[in-house]
Protein backbone atom coordinates (compact mmCIF):
# COMPACT_ATOMS: atom_id res chain seq x y z
CA UNK A 1 0.00 0.00 0.00
CA UNK A 2 1.52 3.36 -0.98
CA UNK A 3 2.62 5.74 1.74
CA UNK A 4 0.59 8.93 1.93
CA UNK A 5 2.22 12.16 3.11
CA UNK A 6 0.48 13.37 6.23
CA UNK A 7 0.71 16.75 7.87
CA UNK A 8 2.01 15.20 11.11
CA UNK A 9 5.15 14.21 9.16
CA UNK A 10 6.17 17.87 8.77
CA UNK A 11 9.28 18.79 10.74
CA UNK A 12 8.78 22.49 10.14
CA UNK A 13 11.60 22.92 7.63
CA UNK A 14 10.47 23.14 4.02
CA UNK A 15 13.70 21.70 2.64
CA UNK A 16 13.62 18.62 4.91
CA UNK A 17 9.88 18.14 4.42
CA UNK A 18 10.36 18.21 0.64
CA UNK A 19 13.18 15.65 0.92
CA UNK A 20 10.87 13.40 2.91
CA UNK A 21 8.04 13.82 0.42
CA UNK A 22 10.35 12.79 -2.41
CA UNK A 23 11.66 9.81 -0.42
CA UNK A 24 8.04 8.71 -0.07
CA UNK A 25 7.56 9.08 -3.84
CA UNK A 26 10.62 6.92 -4.46
CA UNK A 27 9.41 4.25 -2.03
CA UNK A 28 6.00 4.27 -3.73
CA UNK A 29 7.75 3.91 -7.10
CA UNK A 30 9.62 0.84 -5.87
CA UNK A 31 6.35 -0.63 -4.66
CA UNK A 32 4.65 0.12 -7.98
CA UNK A 33 7.51 -1.55 -9.88
CA UNK A 34 6.92 -4.72 -7.88
CA UNK A 35 3.13 -4.59 -8.09
CA UNK A 36 3.26 -4.04 -11.86
CA UNK A 37 5.77 -6.89 -12.22
CA UNK A 38 8.25 -4.69 -14.08
CA UNK A 39 11.07 -7.13 -13.42
CA UNK A 40 14.35 -7.31 -11.60
CA UNK A 41 16.29 -4.74 -13.67
CA UNK A 42 13.64 -2.05 -13.27
CA UNK A 43 13.22 -2.80 -9.57
CA UNK A 44 16.97 -2.62 -8.96
CA UNK A 45 17.13 0.65 -10.86
CA UNK A 46 14.46 2.18 -8.61
CA UNK A 47 15.96 0.81 -5.39
CA UNK A 48 19.38 2.17 -6.39
CA UNK A 49 17.80 5.55 -7.11
CA UNK A 50 16.24 5.45 -3.66
CA UNK A 51 19.59 4.53 -2.09
CA UNK A 52 21.41 7.36 -3.85
CA UNK A 53 18.74 9.90 -2.96
CA UNK A 54 18.68 8.73 0.66
CA UNK A 55 22.47 9.13 0.90
CA UNK A 56 22.23 12.65 -0.51
CA UNK A 57 19.34 13.60 1.74
CA UNK A 58 20.99 12.16 4.83
CA UNK A 59 24.25 14.02 4.13
CA UNK A 60 22.38 17.31 3.75
CA UNK A 61 20.27 16.71 6.85
CA UNK A 62 23.35 15.77 8.89
CA UNK A 63 25.23 18.86 7.65
CA UNK A 64 22.29 21.04 8.70
CA UNK A 65 22.23 19.37 12.11
CA UNK A 66 25.97 19.78 12.56
CA UNK A 67 25.89 23.43 11.49
CA UNK A 68 23.25 24.16 14.15
CA UNK A 69 24.83 21.94 16.83
CA UNK A 70 21.84 19.63 16.97
CA UNK A 71 22.12 17.59 20.17
CA UNK A 72 20.93 14.29 18.64
CA UNK A 73 23.19 14.55 15.58
CA UNK A 74 25.29 11.46 16.31
CA UNK A 75 22.38 9.12 17.02
CA UNK A 76 20.56 10.49 13.97
CA UNK A 77 23.60 9.80 11.81
CA UNK A 78 23.74 6.23 13.16
CA UNK A 79 20.08 5.70 12.23
CA UNK A 80 20.83 6.95 8.71
CA UNK A 81 23.83 4.64 8.44
CA UNK A 82 21.70 1.70 9.54
CA UNK A 83 19.18 2.33 6.77
CA UNK A 84 21.90 2.76 4.14
CA UNK A 85 23.45 -0.51 5.31
CA UNK A 86 20.04 -2.24 5.14
CA UNK A 87 19.34 -0.87 1.64
CA UNK A 88 22.75 -2.10 0.47
CA UNK A 89 21.94 -5.57 1.87
CA UNK A 90 18.57 -5.56 0.11
CA UNK A 91 20.15 -4.55 -3.21
CA UNK A 92 22.77 -7.28 -2.92
CA UNK A 93 20.05 -9.78 -2.08
CA UNK A 94 17.92 -8.67 -5.05
CA UNK A 95 20.90 -8.88 -7.41
CA UNK A 96 21.51 -12.47 -6.35
CA UNK A 97 17.90 -13.67 -6.59
CA UNK A 98 16.16 -15.36 -9.44
CA UNK A 99 13.48 -13.28 -11.14
CA UNK A 100 10.63 -15.45 -9.78
CA UNK A 101 11.64 -14.89 -6.15
CA UNK A 102 11.93 -11.11 -6.45
CA UNK A 103 8.25 -10.30 -5.93
CA UNK A 104 7.76 -12.40 -2.80
CA UNK A 105 11.03 -11.41 -1.14
CA UNK A 106 10.56 -7.75 -1.96
CA UNK A 107 7.08 -7.68 -0.50
CA UNK A 108 8.26 -9.52 2.61
CA UNK A 109 11.43 -7.51 3.20
CA UNK A 110 11.87 -4.30 1.28
CA UNK A 111 8.40 -2.83 1.73
CA UNK A 112 8.43 -3.54 5.44
CA UNK A 113 11.89 -2.03 5.92
CA UNK A 114 11.09 1.06 3.88
CA UNK A 115 7.62 1.70 5.25
CA UNK A 116 8.48 1.02 8.87
CA UNK A 117 11.82 2.76 8.83
CA UNK A 118 10.76 5.85 6.94
CA UNK A 119 7.53 6.42 8.80
CA UNK A 120 9.04 5.62 12.19
CA UNK A 121 12.16 7.66 11.47
CA UNK A 122 10.19 10.72 10.38
CA UNK A 123 7.59 10.45 13.12
CA UNK A 124 10.09 9.72 15.89
CA UNK A 125 13.67 10.76 15.13
CA UNK A 126 12.99 13.64 12.76
CA UNK A 127 10.28 15.04 15.03
CA UNK A 128 13.03 15.72 17.58
CA UNK A 129 14.36 18.21 15.03
CA UNK A 130 11.03 20.00 14.88
CA UNK A 131 11.43 21.45 18.36
CA UNK A 132 15.08 22.19 17.67
CA UNK A 133 14.37 23.91 14.35
CA UNK A 134 11.68 26.07 15.97
CA UNK A 135 14.11 27.16 18.70
CA UNK A 136 16.60 28.23 16.02
CA UNK A 137 14.25 30.89 14.61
Amino acid sequence: MPIQWREEMCVGNLEIDNYHKYLICLINTVEAAVNCKLGKAVLLSHVNELLNYARDHFAKEEAMQSKHNYEHCLEHKKAHEALIHRLNEIILNLENQKEAKIIKNTEDGLFKVLHDWLINHILNEDMKMKVFLKSEH
